[in-house]
């Protein structure tokens, strides 16, 4: 019997096309006719990849270091970003079990949501949001609900209160917030999960009290 006679697992029904990809698949059609277009549909950098990087990833490969890693991340790598954080985050974190390298942001987050979401736990979202986030809080039992963000000195920050009365309201629960942590319950923080890829890039460090209890 062919895998093709099998009816797919129910959750495949919860997954949703973003937006994002979308409009994106769009943006590359036109710009497949000659069009010159300008996308701001992701938040890549606009600059190449430093020729130093480049080098070392040609490097490697010629060396033969193309087999499969260890799969939290090779150890050289995890312990750059430990002290990347102690460094520009005053936190500390050890490579060897508390760091995990994955292929970007949104399977770090999928791998982190199944790890920690029940069947029916409620996951909160700031509205505006990424809107891949969506699918993985589904396929790991979760729902979603927005929580309105509002825009302060031209920034979008999730109003503390509404991320506090979810805690008062039950057990705890993943809630992920991206800024305007301020003076947060450490408590609080050991259920946040941050997505905060392009923090660094904009010159800012964050440093909330107890974020060692949060997932980055």
């Amino acid at each position: 019997m062919s895998m093709l006679d099998h009816s797919l697992a129910p959750r495949v029904a919860l997954l949703k096309p973003t937006a994002v990809n979308t409009i994106l698949a769009d943006v590359r059609r036109v710009q497949a006719t000659g069009a010159a277009v300008v996308s701001l549909m992701r938040g890549e950098p606009d600059f190449r990849t430093p020729d130093h990087v480049a080098d070392a990833v040609i490097a490697a490969v010629k060396a033969g270091r193309t087999a499969y890693p260890d799969n939290r991340g090779e150890i050289r790598f995890r312990e750059a970003v430990a002290e990347k954080l102690a460094r520009d985050n005053g936190v500390s974190y050890d490579p060897g079990t508390e760091i995990l390298a994955t292929t970007g942001a949104t399977l770090g987050l999928a791998c982190a949501l199944t790890a920690v979401v029940g069947d029916g736990d409620e996951v909160l979202l700031p509205d505006p949001i990424y809107d891949a986030y969506h699918s993985p809080v589904a396929l790991a039992g979760g729902r979603s609900r927005a929580v309105r963000a509002s825009i302060v000195h031209d920034r979008f920050e999730l109003p503390l209160e509404a991320v506090c009365a979810k805690e008062r309201r039950g057990p705890p629960e993943p809630v992920h917030v991206p800024h305007g942590l301020g003076d947060v319950d450490p408590a609080l923080l050991a259920h946040l999960l941050l997505d905060d890829l392009h923090r660094k890039q904009r010159g800012e460090v964050v440093r909330p009290n107890g974020l060692e209890g949060a997932w980055m």
